[in-house]
């Protein structure tokens, strides 16, 4: 299962819907929130004033907002992906937007924590899958870790 999950979405009214549906799904044990990109890499800043070590308290899964005031999702990538994701290479993002073009598509391909483009709005089938599709390239990573070449 899915330690904690991290839902980054300005709109109330979405942030609740999206944490009650992964609630339902049974997506993670943990979920926390963010009302914008800042308060996403606040967070992600405060773990690591507590120690990388202290991985508990690291989201292993975002939902993203693309389009947000202040700081947008692609904004927070940007960041992300030069901050903070070789510190944490597990994390793993799904972008969550109503409004998605070709451009925005090929985009995605540059962050490597991009698991997955969520349309709104979302369903629980898509989310189901989002989580097995998660959880089963964690465990092929895992299973690379404990590989060894004997020759």
């Amino acid at each position: 299962m899915i330690n904690k999950v991290l839902v980054v979405n300005d709109d109330p009214t979405s942030l609740l819907i999206v944490c009650k549906m992964i609630s339902k799904v049974q997506f993670a044990k943990e979920t926390v929130t963010a009302n914008n990109g800042e308060m996403a890499l606040s967070y992600f800043e405060e773990v690591l004033q507590l120690g990388i070590e202290n991985t508990e308290t690291v989201p292993e899964f975002i939902f993203l907002d693309l389009y947000m005031s202040g700081l947008s999702g692609w904004d927070f990538m940007d960041i992300f992906s030069k901050k903070y994701a070789s510190l944490f290479p597990w994390v793993r993002i799904a972008v969550l937007s109503s409004y998605i073009d070709e451009e925005d598509i090929l985009r995605f391909e540059k962050y490597k924590a991009v698991l997955a483009y969520l349309p709104a709005p979302l369903t629980l089938t898509q989310l189901a899958i989002t989580k097995e599709k998660f959880l089963s390239l964690k465990e092929e990573e895992l299973l690379k870790s404990f590989c060894f070449n004997y020759n």
